[in-house]
């Protein structure tokens, strides 16, 4: 049984969740069995900068990009400890890549809005830390896309999949709009996230069709954490 650092927690298509983490110098993915939300109940909820013990193995049939996939044992997943979000970049930071580019190579090509496609079946990896800056987060009717610069280039409209922030979106009383008061849900995530120094954790999606055109891997945000703030809304 090895330890790990949660890293990601992130939404996919209802009930399933990804659940990505660190251990030792390496990034898994708990794919097999698919984690579900039932699953978070289970064990009393789940957020990146928890440390955590679990039986883990290699999944020799992956597909690239998707080289963290692996196998686990549900029975054996424990909960140790949770580190501060600052103790969670300081374990982070020393991997991070200056672009998304340095991340998972040259996009295949870009979404009409401005996000980046990958081709299935390439590439080393799928998730990764990524060094941001001029980084705005807001809503976009029911989603949450993020605008970011790296050191190659500029990235708009980026989906957040964040499952804790989505599910303010939803659960939060501040956050969900209802017909005697507008929500606060944009403007905290603007309070909360906008700054110039930003680490982000960003990954490549599962292959499907968007906006008509070819099957690609998508990028997506999956965390979103300023250097040197600390969360309060949304900690």
């Amino acid at each position: 049984m090895n330890e790990a650092i949660i890293t990601d927690v992130t939404r996919m298509q209802r009930p399933k969740v990804c659940i990505a983490a660190l251990q030792g110098g390496r990034t898994i993915r708990l794919n097999r069995p698919q984690p579900d939300e039932q699953v978070l109940k289970s064990i009393g909820g789940l957020l990146p900068s928890d440390r955590v013990c679990v039986e883990w193995l290699d999944n020799p049939f992956y597909v690239p990009p998707h080289v963290e996939d692996g196998t686990w044992e549900p029975m054996s997943f424990r909960k140790l400890e949770r580190l501060s979000k600052t103790e969670l970049i300081d374990v982070l930071m020393p991997g991070a890549a200056r672009s998304v580019e340095e991340a998972f190579g040259h996009e295949w090509f870009r979404g009409a809005r401005g996000n980046g496609a990958f081709r299935p079946g390439e590439g080393a990896r799928s998730l990764a830390s990524v060094l941001a800056r001029d980084v705005r987060v807001y809503q976009w009717f029911q989603s949450v896309r993020v605008d970011f610069k790296d050191a190659c280039g500029q990235w708009t409209m980026v989906p957040l999949e964040d499952l804790s922030v989505r599910r303010h979106q939803v659960l939060c009383p501040d956050c969900v709009t209802t017909p005697a008061r507008i929500s606060r849900f944009n403007f905290n995530l603007r309070n909360e996230f906008w700054g110039r120094e930003v680490l982000l954790r960003v990954g490549l999606t599962r292959p499907f069709d968007a906006e008509g055109q070819e099957t690609a891997c998508w990028l997506q945000v999956t965390g979103v954490y300023l250097v040197g703030k600390k969360r309060q809304h949304f900690a």
